[in-house]
């Protein structure tokens, strides 16, 4: 799993990435220990795999949001029948006149290119009594004829009262294929859709994390307090790479 390096270590000692990939001290002294999620056998000198350089194409984006409750009331709806499953560019105005944006990012392809995935949300009911259904569509890349936008195969429900959505999947295809022709997977992490009220009448994005990454370098190598030796990437993400044996972090802090 990757996290963000803006997250604040106690960094021990600084690594340096030697010219066949090995994980080398300042004075190109091989750090050994163990992989990251294999401690056995004997400790080996580590080793910054290439995949981790390497493009890795998106397969889901983590996403969360808050839908308008506008004044504590359920929103005007549009009608579902105005709006087919497929919006091309015919009736983009009107779609995008009626429809809230609800954020955008780009997703890696499997050659490491990178294309924006586009999202919005239309009200397609709506009940003082009964509550709100909403509807989730997307488009893949850039303008024109081949990039219309697309229906979520999932209509969301709400309370009128507002609150998370009663019937949000963890985990939903979406109607859209990548140029290489994967499908890619929206995943909703558990509470991350509601629908409160919001005096300005938007959407607004908590989350939009696609994985995946775009061909990148190492930007720091370093060996932690608690043995792990983490790479930082040129894309601002870190993994840990292995474990140090006890005697690498004395030679790495002697260095």
């Amino acid at each position: 799993m990757f996290e963000r390096s803006a997250r604040h270590h106690a960094y021990t000692a600084t690594l340096a990435l030697g010219a066949d990939g090995g994980i080398v001290t300042t004075l190109a002294e091989p750090i050994v220990g163990w992989p990251a999620g294999n401690l056995d056998g004997a400790p080996q000198p580590l080793v910054l795999p290439p995949n981790y350089l390497d493009p890795l194409a998106t397969s889901a984006i983590a996403y969360s949001c808050n839908l308008p409750l506008t004044r504590g009331a359920v929103p005007t709806p549009v009608l579902s029948a105005q709006f087919p499953d497929r919006i091309d560019s015919g009736s983009e105005a009107e779609f995008l006149a009626a429809s809230f944006p609800a954020g955008n990012t780009a997703v890696i392809g499997a050659k490491g290119e990178r294309i924006t995935l586009r999202l919005r949300w239309v009200c397609v009911s709506a009940d003082s009594g009964i509550g709100a259904v909403w509807r989730c569509f997307v488009r893949l890349g850039g303008h024109g004829a081949q990039n219309a936008w697309h229906a979520v195969d999932h209509d969301y429900i709400f309370e009128a009262k507002g609150g998370g959505a009663l019937n949000a999947p963890e985990e939903i295809s979406l109607p859209v294929r990548t140029p290489d022709g994967r499908r890619l997977r929206l995943v909703h992490p558990f509470g991350a859709l509601t629908c409160f009220a919001c005096e300005a009448g938007r959407v607004k994005v908590t989350k939009l994390t696609p994985d995946g990454w775009a061909k990148r370098d190492v930007a720091r190598l370093s060996l932690l307090a608690d043995d792990r030796v983490v790479a930082i990437f040129s894309d601002g993400m870190q993994k840990t790479v292995g474990i140090a044996a006890p005697h690498a972090k004395r030679t790495a802090r002697a260095a």
